[in-house]
């Protein structure tokens, strides 16, 4: 409205033959002005989205090299998380009690992680004793997603799709893995 106020006073002020402004003119003058308007607004919106996709980008990058590496936790027994750029992970669970009477002392997961938003998800390809793997997955499918709550360069906090269980993992540091061969 003001762009439009200014206009008609510098029509209204410009040299030469003053004349009135008729509302054709004005109605015409407000078109346009709500054109610009609406193309300033229609940049700034799409100008914000590129802003918002960089940042997620950006984020999402440095989430997934945040959880790239070596993981330790206890949930039902000792596990280990190995988390590797390439979208894969290996995790070691070593059950207590009855479920290592019925399934083995040690098992071995290989598995296919993403992120999607605030979850991280997975997928699970593999692994020894594989008849033993296959119970696990008949009785918990072979697919999880699990909502990050926590990230800090030595914790990780999951949570279960169920929204109540919790696991809670402890960055494996490197002093720890400097007499392991390969590592």
């Amino acid at each position: 409205m003001m762009a439009i106020l200014a206009l008609a006073s510098y029509l209204w002020l410009a040299p030469g033959p003053r004349r009135p402004i008729s509302a054709a003119e004005i109605s015409e003058l407000e078109d346009s002005a709500a054109r610009t308007e609406n193309l300033d607004s229609q940049a700034a919106d799409i100008t914000g989205s590129l802003r918002q996709l960089t940042t997620l980008d950006v984020t999402a990058s440095s989430v997934e090299k945040q959880l790239e590496g070596e993981w330790t936790g206890y949930y039902q027994g000792q596990r280990r998380l190995i988390v590797r750029a390439d979208g894969t992970c290996t995790m070691t669970a070593e059950p207590e009690g009855l479920a290592a009477a019925l399934l083995a002392a040690k098992l071995t997961f290989e598995i296919q992680w993403k992120m999607n938003g605030e979850h991280m998800e997975f997928k699970t390809i593999g692994g020894q004793p594989l008849d033993k793997v296959k119970i696990v997955l008949r009785m918990y499918g072979s697919r999880r997603s699990h909502k990050i709550l926590k990230l800090e360069s030595d914790d990780l906090v999951l949570l279960d799709e169920d929204g109540v269980t919790k696991y809670e993992w402890r960055r494996v540091s490197d002093e720890l893995n400097a007499d392991v061969p390969g590592k």
